[in-house]
């Protein structure tokens, strides 16, 4: 067990990939068969594309394919790093809930401003905003209601 390294005074107010208000949210329906995560692990907070026809899920997003959002509540990261402390990643063939509309926290490298459209990387499903489009991304037809400077939280919706 890790020893503590950090105390908070306040309450954070979310994780990347939790729900950001009690609005509805809607998942992606996986028709005859459940999803579950391709040959990678995909990561909690960020897009995936599904494959309706197999049922897998990658962060990698292509033509084609459902996008969904990889939050927090309904998906089980594991901790497979030794001595890890903590974990977004949701291992490989275990089942997964892609979310197509809802309010959620993500966190990106880059600062959001109210109204940016959402982009998802299409190599990782990472999250971009930009008012007009991002180079080699796919859009998700998700908006930002809350911006933030880079790597602080910032809340989307759809």
């Amino acid at each position: 067990m890790a020893l503590q390294k950090q105390v908070n005074i306040d309450l954070a107010q979310g994780v990347a990939g939790d729900f950001a208000s009690q609005n509805a949210q809607f998942t992606l329906l996986a028709g005859k068969k459940a999803y579950r995560v391709g040959n990678a692990p995909v990561t909690i907070g960020r897009f995936a594309a599904a494959d309706t026809v197999t049922g897998l899920v990658a962060q990698a997003i292509t033509a084609g394919k459902a996008i969904g959002f990889v939050g927090r509540q309904s998906n089980q990261a594991v901790i497979t790093e030794w001595l890890g402390v903590a974990s977004m990643a949701i291992p490989q063939g275990s089942q997964i809930t892609l979310y197509s509309k809802g309010d959620f926290y993500v966190t990106s490298a880059d600062v959001a401003a109210y109204g940016n459209k959402v982009f998802a990387l299409n190599a990782t499903g990472e999250v971009k905003f930009s008012a007009t489009t991002v180079a080699d991304a796919t859009d998700t037809g998700f908006t930002v209601v809350v911006g933030g400077a880079a790597g602080e939280l910032v809340t989307i919706t759809k």
